[in-house]
């Protein structure tokens, strides 16, 4: 038993919660934050505090891991110049939109919101999520982009019903143009925020029959048209328990077959039940929650979200859970930021250095860090005592489990959890945020006769993850991936990764590896999504494939991504009839190798996303020297076991090396001298054969 806290409260030995392994309830998309005019205040802090807040917010090492942003369309992120008035209503300062005229189309003004994607993209973040809070004037009844503002005649700030097409036109530009300009693949668009609410701000109504219309006749069609993939949702209505915009939604067959995502926000803090939403298939979404009233910085507030949060997972069966504003300064009027930043006069100068964050960040990142995408949420049942709040989850390929326990009571609380069905869980790591622990690992807890215990501390948040297995041995030598033990691999897609074969269904299961006409003998083959990790510790050089589609279907596309530990090394798309991507990145240093891929197929099932990584390699490192020898060579002295031989190996361009000489010596001290330049740079490097 490991004591998290003091003097024991409630026993609940007696009786552990058992985890139910193989009963799986909702798969999660993940955990976000949104951007809307933030992007800037952080773009503007300099090195390394703005590095170290990035960190804080997506990095799963030591931040909050989250992996969902949620920015605006129409990016109010305070790069763009103030716009003055039109028509009936005025523009905002510093609103920017893409399509200011009918026709006239700008991609500048939201530089700060696709520096931010860009940034978050190196840590993993690929899901996107784009809202509209307004669009342009001129599509508008009263000509403005506020949605409290009425037009000459009284209208409302709804959106023209002559103008559908238009606003579906301008929703798809925006996805391709992200594509093509910045590199950024937009996931997920909503058609608008709060189309209930007539906001002081940026605002559009939009009751249900007019979003039934838009959807099922309008921008679904054009999505199709346009080869826009991202996914679609609606309502966003303002608060979870307005269910009276969803019905018409699911109630209309057209307009539920455009619908990917059901979305609401949380204010009010209910988390009631949406069956209709599961019946109908379609994602669950928490997108927008906050404090609006006086900031605070106590473990008591951060109880408080944590308490909605649990609710949303365990009852709504929510699949996302999103914060508002990810960052906002000290003197703004957004007091239920994850981090506040000092600022000084005028409000958007920035000090560049000086950061907080309050104690909800930390109770939020006990969920965001270890529930990653793609896991499944498990059922645990028994009688928990009163302020004892358990989740459980594990991934795809159950290799990773991870259970959070609040403890939202004034007193210890003693946790007994056993996991039913298998698993394979024997020890855990818990990570605990308290009024005085910031997620701080502490000591092990290892199961007894498949029980764990732990002493929760009082008002506190505590994420157990499961500690794997001893990692495979990382290569010694050059060799093939498919030869390597794999540290991880996730089977998310139809069939698991093959070696030297490919994965293809139960017709083609088995077959060899073929890109572009040319057989492979070495390669994994995979269903996409698929994400394999390797364990390189330090000791691989380069790692060099050629990747891309084995099945052919027309609807194909798959995307490659190569990770060396969290940093992406290459990121790529292959098409039907495309040759294959030639991939050749330094994993030098790296601790892991990552391989993952991606369906990008509009409308292709999971089934026809079949790839490859054919002919996949690592090189090994080893002892390297550097260029610029002496006329007469250099002399290396190194001790091995005696008797034990040693290949000197030279290289011109670090990834072809070619053996010239062997030695070795009875007593262990083996001795190379290297031949002298010959007018260009050579490097070596000494390895047991």
């Amino acid at each position: 038993m490991v004591a998290l806290g003091v003097a024991a409260g409630f026993d609940a030995r007696a009786q552990p919660l058992t985890v139910d392994w193989n009963s799986p309830r909702q798969e999660m998309d993940g955990f976000g934050v949104a951007f809307p005019g933030a992007a800037m205040w952080i773009k503007n802090f300099t090195e390394p505090a703005r590095s170290r807040i990035l960190d804080v917010l997506f990095s799963v090492t030591n931040g909050a891991g989250f992996t969902i942003i949620r920015n605006e369309i129409i990016a109010d992120d305070h790069d763009a110049p103030n716009v003055g008035t039109t028509g009936a209503g005025t523009w905002q300062p510093n609103i920017n939109s893409h399509e200011p005229i009918e026709g006239t189309w700008n991609w500048t003004g939201d530089e700060s919101q696709v520096w931010l994607m860009q940034q978050a993209k190196r840590y993993g973040v690929t899901n996107f999520l784009s809202t509209v809070w307004s669009a342009p004037p001129w599509m508008k009844s009263n000509d403005s982009y506020r949605g409290d503002v009425l037009g000459p005649g009284g209208e409302t700030a709804t959106l023209l019903t002559n103008k559908h097409q238009a606003y579906a036109d301008y929703l798809s530009r925006y996805v391709r143009e992200y594509h093509s300009r910045f590199g950024l693949d937009i996931s997920a668009v909503s058609i608008v925020n709060e189309p209930g609410f007539p906001a002081h701000y940026q605002g559009m109504l939009m009751d249900p029959p007019q979003m039934v219309d838009f959807l099922k006749n309008f921008l679904k069609p054009t999505f199709v048209r346009d080869g826009v993939t991202a996914r679609i949702v609606a309502p966003e209505d303002a608060s979870w328990e307005a269910t009276n915009r969803i019905a018409p939604l699911l109630a209309d067959p057209g307009a539920a077959a455009a619908i990917n995502i059901i979305a609401s926000h949380g204010y009010h803090e209910a988390t009631n039940p949406m069956p209709a939403v599961k019946a109908a298939g379609k994602r669950l979404w928490m997108t927008e929650i906050s404090e609006l009233n006086v900031n605070t910085n106590s473990m008591a507030d951060a109880l408080r979200w944590v308490r909605n949060l649990h609710g949303h997972l365990t009852v709504a069966e929510t699949q996302a859970w999103l914060w508002w504003y990810a960052a906002a300064p000290v003197v703004d009027d957004h007091p239920g930021a994850l981090m506040f930043l000092t600022y000084t006069t005028p409000w958007y100068a920035a000090q560049r250095d000086t950061f907080r964050y309050p104690k909800r960040l930390w109770a939020i990142a006990n969920y965001s860090r270890f529930i990653r995408p793609g896991f499944v949420r498990l059922p645990v049942g028994g009688n928990a005592p009163a302020g004892l709040l358990v989740s459980a989850f594990k991934s795809a390929d159950g290799a990773q489990f991870v259970a959070v326990a609040v403890n939202d009571s004034d007193v210890p609380q003693t946790l007994t959890l056993q996991i039913s069905g298998g698993g394979n869980v024997a020890t855990l790591q818990p990570y605990v945020t308290s009024a005085t622990q910031d997620l701080q690992p502490v000591a092990l807890v290892t199961a007894t006769n498949g029980i764990f215990t732990a002493t929760l501390a009082p008002r506190s948040v505590t994420s157990f993850a499961k500690v794997a297995s001893p990692l495979p041995p990382a290569p010694t030598d050059d060799t093939w991936v498919s030869d390597l033990e794999w540290a991880n691999a996730s089977i998310a897609g139809i069939d698991p990764p093959q070696r030297d074969r490919t994965a293809v269904g139960p017709f083609w299961y088995g077959s060899p590896i073929t890109l572009g006409g040319t057989n492979h003998a070495k390669g994994l083959g995979f269903s996409a999504p698929s994400t394999i990790i390797y364990h390189l510790n330090g000791q691989g050089d380069r790692f060099t494939a050629l990747a891309g589609l084995t099945k052919i279907s027309v609807t194909n596309k798959l995307r490659f991504q190569v990770w060396g530990d969290d940093t992406l090394l290459f990121d790529g798309s292959s098409k039907d009839g495309e040759p294959p991507l030639e991939i050749d990145v330094s994993v030098r240093g790296k601790k892991f190798l990552k391989l993952t891929g991606l369906s990008e197929s509009p409308g292709g099932s999971a089934q026809d996303d079949q790839g490859a990584w054919a002919s996949a390699q690592v090189t090994h490192a080893g002892p390297r020297l550097a260029s610029g020898f002496t006329p007469n060579g250099m002399t290396i002295s190194l001790t091995v076991g005696p008797g034990e031989s040693c290949v000197l190996e030279k290289s011109t361009d670090l990834r072809t090396w070619t053996p010239i000489q062997t030695n070795s010596s009875p007593s262990g001290v083996v001795q190379f001298l290297t031949p002298p330049p010959t007018g260009s740079n050579a490097f070596f490097r000494v390895k047991k054969p």
